[in-house]
């Protein structure tokens, strides 16, 4: 009995050495992206013909905002790269080797959520995209039924989030909110996913950026 009581007084001190993560800013950051997708999906559907077909008309309507979607969609994760590269470079040179472990944590993790299990759950799911109707086939490692997750909002959530978290700027989460906004949003305008994919890769995502970020960013009182 005094040896049980004595390991539940441990308990806490050895849950405090477990990193931190501050899940109120992840969210914050995230929320642009819910609320926008959530609302597609509650206004026209979160999966079927109906948002697709609705999308295919404001692209016809809108050309510029389906370039700027296009262009979002294609160079928003490489912005985040190149940012990585930065950060990495100036570690080597200053030698520091929290920043070393930190871009490698993203690499290892990326390549592990981005390319590994997004990939096996679009495959094992089998999901149609936009434009293409049921059943699924799963396994069938073609493009049109891989739509679920979405693999760039996988990619742009694991990639955006902990470096936001890690500068731990206000403006920094606005832009990087943005960003992620942008790119989930751009594949459902695009006509490449339903509303439901972008969901399911929130959550992909937000497991991934959880792994790379492991408290370095400066936490106040009410993150924790």
């Amino acid at each position: 009995m005094l040896l049980s009581l004595a390991k539940r007084e441990h308990l806490p001190a050895l849950l405090r050495k477990i990193p931190e993560y501050p899940w109120r800013r992840h969210w914050l950051i995230v929320s642009p992206l819910l609320l926008i997708i959530c609302l597609a999906g509650v206004v026209h559907g979160f999966w079927g013909e109906q948002p697709q077909m609705w999308y295919a008309t404001l692209r016809k309507a809108h050309p510029v905002v389906t370039v700027a979607m296009r262009a979002a969609s294609k160079y928003s994760a490489l912005i985040t790269y190149f940012c990585y590269v930065a950060v990495l470079v100036y570690a080597i040179v200053r030698r520091d080797r929290e920043k070393i472990l930190f871009v490698t944590r993203f690499v290892l993790v990326a390549i592990a959520f981005n390319v590994v299990l997004t990939q096996l759950l679009k495959a094992g799911f089998g999901m149609p995209r936009p434009g293409h109707t049921l059943p699924v086939r799963p396994f069938s490692f073609l493009n049109v039924y891989s739509s679920f997750p979405s693999g760039h909002t996988v990619a742009i959530i694991t990639a955006a989030l902990p470096l936001a978290l890690w500068i731990d700027k206000k403006t920094t989460y606005v832009l990087f909110a943005i960003l992620i906004a942008s790119v989930g949003f751009s594949r459902v305008w695009l006509g490449m996913h339903h509303p439901v994919d972008i969901l399911a890769g929130i959550i992909v995502g937000s497991l991934s950026a959880r792994l790379i970020f492991c408290g370095q960013a400066k936490m106040t009182a009410t993150d924790r």
